[in-house]
């Protein structure tokens, strides 16, 4: 008898777990580029890859089409050939893992890396069940209506009716919307609280504050506009210590910024640190008064340094720019500029370095926000709930 209960059970155990998985598993094959180079896309590929959720299986397939920051939407013949082992081995993640749900993530308003993105999508959808596009990019939608018309039928083929798209944002462009997604969700980008080891230990107000930016050195991220406020607060008199952490986007747009702080005589304020992750990227926030991220790139879809720089209580000096303002509340946790406004950027400045006592106000409000707001484990708790939902109308 004893021996038949024990039988008993065990099959109940096996037809539980055999039901579970038959009802809830899905398996998600992720085609997206982690790091290097370090973007907030790759970025948040990597910690969504890193995260783990009851019943969802995700199997990467990692891009390789940048290697650095300078490569990041240019052509390249080694692009083709990735390109390439993308759609193979595509087809044969589908076959060996199961994989019906595929994930992508499309690139931004440029050229190259959409037409890039059509022919692999064209090539891949039809053997999936079911599309997810997470728009870590944003304006897919807005280049689709500024294309010329006769690239419009193969655009629609590629990118339009995903089953879900995801978007970062309220204020940002609707672009499963315009790609007549079946359905659209937003779901802000989220990290660990790294911040709280520095926090203690932030060193006290200084002479000559400290202005960080952190992100891609480029044009569109508003980095000559930035200069040129540097310059207007030199000329009153400001003191202050600029420090920029990134890669430069090409080595012609370097010599533009090293030549501009000849001109006007910043060499001795301005500091370059280059790329820098884990410890010394959070030292570079724990070491700041204000952060500056004057962006008007098309792409920008939410600016992950923003939320970093919120979790290190730094007040931030940005723009009123696609997401930005859904992150940074104006006169609450940073000021707020017009795009391409150096006067504008060198105002709201002036008035966080002539404040320490603002600064450290906007700073606690800014942190507050963070943890309500935009933790890992909020970032999470939202995509793993629209996978789950995924799984369940696989299911059923």
């Amino acid at each position: 008898m004893a021996t038949r209960c024990r039988l008993l059970r065990s099959a109940n155990r096996a037809g539980k777990l055999w039901c579970a998985k038959a009802v809830s598993m899905i398996d998600i094959l992720v085609v997206g580029q982690t790091p290097p180079p370090y973007t907030g896309q790759s970025i948040m590929i990597q910690k969504m890859l890193d995260a783990h959720w009851e019943g969802v299986s995700l199997h990467h397939l990692r891009m390789n089409f940048s290697r650095n920051t300078e490569d990041i939407g240019k052509y390249q013949i080694g692009k083709l050939v990735e390109l390439g082992r993308l759609i193979f081995l595509s087809y044969v993640r589908r076959m060996t893992t199961g994989a019906t749900v595929l994930y992508y993530p499309p690139a931004g308003p440029h050229l190259i890396p959409v037409i890039r993105d059509a022919v692999f999508l064209l090539l891949t959808r039809p053997f999936f069940k079911t599309t997810i596009f997470h728009f870590h990019a944003a304006g897919l939608g807005e280049f689709y209506e500024s294309m010329p018309a006769s690239f419009r039928p193969l655009f629609r083929r590629a990118f339009f009716h995903p089953d879900v798209a995801i978007r970062l944002s309220s204020h940002g462009p609707e672009d499963g919307r315009k790609l007549h997604a079946a359905r659209e969700c937003i779901v802000a980008c989220g990290i660990e609280d790294e911040a709280r080891l520095y926090l203690e230990r932030r060193r006290p107000a200084q002479t000559s504050p400290t202005i960080l930016y952190v992100g891609v050195l480029r044009e569109d991220k508003g980095i000559l506009v930035l200069l040129e406020a540097l310059a207007h607060l030199r000329e009153r008199g400001l003191q202050f210590n600029m420090r920029f952490v990134g890669g430069f986007a090409s080595s012609a747009f370097e010599r533009t910024v090293k030549a501009f702080l000849s001109d006007r005589h910043l060499e001795g304020s301005v500091l370059f640190s280059g790329v820098l992750t884990g410890q010394p990227k959070s030292e570079a926030y724990a070491d700041a008064d204000v952060f500056c991220f004057p962006s008007y790139f098309a792409a920008e879809s939410f600016g992950l340094v923003l939320i970093e720089a919120m979790s290190f209580e730094l007040p931030v000096v940005a723009t009123l720019w696609r997401a930005i303002p859904d992150i940074v509340d104006d006169e609450l946790t940073g000021l707020l500029a017009p795009i391409r406004n150096a006067d504008a950027i060198a105002d709201r400045l002036e008035r966080l370095l002539k404040s320490p006592e603002l600064r450290v106000e906007f700073g606690r409000r800014g942190r507050k926000k963070f943890l309500a707001r935009f933790t890992a484990a909020e970032y999470q708790r939202r995509l793993g709930a629209i996978f789950r939902s995924i799984a369940r109308d696989s299911a059923a």
